[in-house]
């Protein structure tokens, strides 16, 4: 679906939805990629990107660069041990 001055497709899942299918799709399977993941959730790898960056700012999911590629885990808390 594309409309004038939106160059991009909207998703019809909701946010929380989209979330959900994230983290499952990192517990299944860890160290996807942007491109693995939009694939798994049935999104494109721009709006992808951007979510998972958004995920990332709410230290939900962590990545790591592996070459040019971000591959993308389901964050742990670490235990300070003191």
């Amino acid at each position: 679906m594309q409309s004038q001055g939106y160059p991009f497709v909207m998703t019809k899942q909701s946010p929380n939805n989209v979330t959900q299918k994230i983290k499952v799709a990192l517990e299944k399977e860890p160290g996807l990629t942007v491109k693995d993941l939009a694939a798994r959730v049935g999104v494109n790898r721009q709006f992808m990107a951007g979510f998972l960056a958004a995920l990332e700012e709410r230290r939900e999911i962590s990545c790591r660069k592996v070459g040019p590629a971000r591959i993308y885990f389901i964050r742990t808390e670490e235990k300070v041990v003191g």
